[in-house]
Order: C-alpha cells, then structure tokens, then sequence
C-alpha cells in the first residue's frame, strides 16, 4: 500500500450500446520507494458503467483527495484504489470451476 493522491477526476461522456453514459475519469500518483508512478485503476473488474456510478467514483475521489493506492508487490505500476471483486466480477470464480468440471467429467 501507498499514500497517494488524486490528480484528476473528471466524468466524459461514453457511447455504449443502449446510448451515451457518463464515464468516471481519474487519476492519482503514488510513490513507491523512489518512484513516482500514475495509476488510473479504480477497481479491477469494474462493471458495465452507468452515469450514477461514475458520478459516484467522481464525488468519492475528488481532486487532491489524499488516497491509500494498493499495488502488486513485485511490480507497483499494476495499482488501484478499490481491491477485491464487486458486482457481478465475483460470478467468474464459480463459473469457471463449474467449466473445469464439466470438462473433466466429460473427458472421462
């Protein structure tokens, strides 16, 4: 983990297949030793976007919110600032065990 920084937070708008969406834009730079790295990962996995959720990630991190980045210990510039499985990115664990399975069961 670092002591981090938001350096930019700023919605866009996205064009998707059911129309056009806001889309949270941010960015923060943390230290790591004697580095200086940017990230812009605000979860691993993120779902589908949809305007509110972005507005949220937008009022969550404002700019030069103070921010606690995690990072991968062997290479710091994989980072971000929410870890763990949200929404449905949780559902692929047991999905894919359950294709691991059925291959097995059907290579016997």
């Amino acid at each position: 983990m670092a002591k981090g920084r938001i350096t930019k937070s700023t919605p866009y708008e996205s064009k998707r297949r059911h129309g056009v969406v806001l889309v949270a834009d941010v960015e923060y730079e943390y230290e790591v030793g004697s580095r200086r790295l940017i990230g812009s990962t605000v979860r691993h996995m993120q779902p589908e976007c949809t305007s509110e959720f972005a507005l949220g990630v937008i009022q969550k991190y404002p700019l030069d919110k103070a921010v606690e980045v995690r990072h991968h210990p062997d290479d710091p510039e994989i980072s971000c600032l929410e870890p763990g499985l949200y929404g449905v990115s949780w559902i692929t664990i047991p999905v894919g065990l359950l294709f691991v399975a059925v291959g097995l069961w059907v290579i016997q």
